[in-house]
């Protein structure tokens, strides 16, 4: 076995770890000079016993990010092989691969894999990073993916771009993706552009969601805020919603979920389905409806722990606006993608903002990511999504 660099740590994170938690930040720990990023340490305690092994980040004030517990298990092919293995366990057992084709293969930290995630469009897996350091991984994930995972034809690395715009695609095996690729969701037909796509180009922590939708949408009035490629408005139009409006900030978005709604045999030209390029708040502002199903799904508002408080203003804010586009027994069904946002601080902000508009709701349901985004008890930061289902008891209140 290759002997390390130790790490001592300088406060007391050791049961911390021991427990499953696998950051370490820098602060924590005696780092050593000469340290470069992607290196494989050992962490040791005060008395110089082994605490875990990692992966070193030269540029995060997150600096380790621990990858085993046993300091017989060397950070190689045979351990990510063995991890992989396990994840794709779950999701053979999560997911219904007669009708979905894509889907999480990797969750990072809630696959012991930290830094890295897969997901699965058809016959390409997309693997992210979260940490540059985890690029040294790449080439064993890759081979991982092609021995575990069957029909898998190509392995892409997404690399995000400083300063915006196409992330750069680099191909691990296989050719270049097709643009767009066409997956299937629970029977539902969706477009893929892995480069300029957020994400790896779909969300698919909201499948399950997605689905939850059509049943509950039967000759209703649907408005889908923030609705990026439309998932939900195809969810909703195919379960039979009398009318479906889109808004989102995004010119492009809207144009591909007007292809969405081709591809599932929807006509987008329809009277009764709206795409508008608007900033979701003001937009709501303007627009009295009301609606009988409002979906509001913003981007993550709180990317630090900073940021909460303003988050969760700004959270009690957008679900005011929508509450008051409510019809009386209107549903509302909202999300938090934040995991500085827990879902008890998106039910006080719901609920508050309920009160700010003289109104009582009650909730039916309690939503969260689909199961192939798995979140370890030790590791409540990947509990990122957060959504719930409310009723609207009073009648519609319009502005004024």
């Amino acid at each position: 076995m290759a002997s390390n660099p130790t790490v001592p740590l300088v406060k007391p994170i050791g049961e911390h770890l021991r427990g499953g938690h696998p950051w370490a930040f820098r602060d924590a720990l005696d780092l050593p000079d000469g340290l470069t990023s992607g290196s494989v340490v050992d962490l040791v305690d005060a008395d110089g016993r082994f605490v875990a092994r990692g992966l070193y980040d030269a540029d995060s004030p997150l600096a380790v990010r621990v990858w085993t517990l046993d300091p017989e298990r060397d950070v190689d092919q045979a351990l990510i092989t063995h991890r992989v293995s396990e994840a794709w366990q779950l999701r053979q057992n999560v997911v219904d691969i007669r009708d979905t084709d894509c889907y999480r293969l990797i969750n990072g930290e809630g696959d012991q894999m930290p830094a890295v995630v897969a997901d699965r469009y058809g016959d390409t897996a997309v693997i992210l990073l979260d940490s540059a350091a985890a690029g040294r991984l790449v080439p064993l994930v890759s081979a991982a993916l092609l021995e575990v995972v069957p029909d898998l034809a190509r392995i892409i690395v997404k690399d995000r771009v400083r300063g915006g715009g196409p992330a750069r695609l680099r191909v691990m095996a296989g050719g270049p993706p097709e643009e767009p690729m066409i997956v299937r969701e629970h029977g539902l037909r969706f477009e893929v552009d892995v480069a300029r796509g957020h994400k790896s180009g779909l969300y698919l922590d909201q499948r399950e969601n997605r689905r939850s939708l059509v049943d509950h949408c039967s000759g209703l009035r649907v408005l889908n805020c923030f609705s990026y490629t439309g998932g939900f408005s195809v969810a909703a139009a195919l379960g039979g919603a009398h009318e479906v409006t889109s808004v989102d900030i995004s010119s492009p978005a809207l144009k591909a979920a007007r292809r969405n709604f081709g591809h599932n045999g929807l006509s987008p030209g329809d009277d009764g389905y709206a795409f508008l390029t608007a900033d979701v708040g003001p937009w709501l502002e303007r627009n009295r409806g009301p609606w009988d199903v409002i979906v509001l799904d913003p981007p993550s508002m709180a990317p630090s722990r900073k940021a909460k408080g303003r988050a969760l203003a700004q959270y009690r804010e957008l679900n005011a606006l929508a509450l008051r586009r409510l019809r009386k027994g209107g549903h509302l069904w909202t999300f938090s993608c934040s995991s500085h946002v827990s879902a008890g601080d998106l039910g006080r902000a719901v609920r508050r903002a309920a009160g700010d508009i003289g109104r009582r709701i009650e909730v039916h349901e309690w939503l969260r990511a689909a199961p192939d985004h798995p979140v370890r008890e030790s590791f409540s930061e990947g509990d990122y999504l957060h959504g719930m289902v409310v009723e609207l008891l009073g009648g519609y209140a319009s502005l004024t």
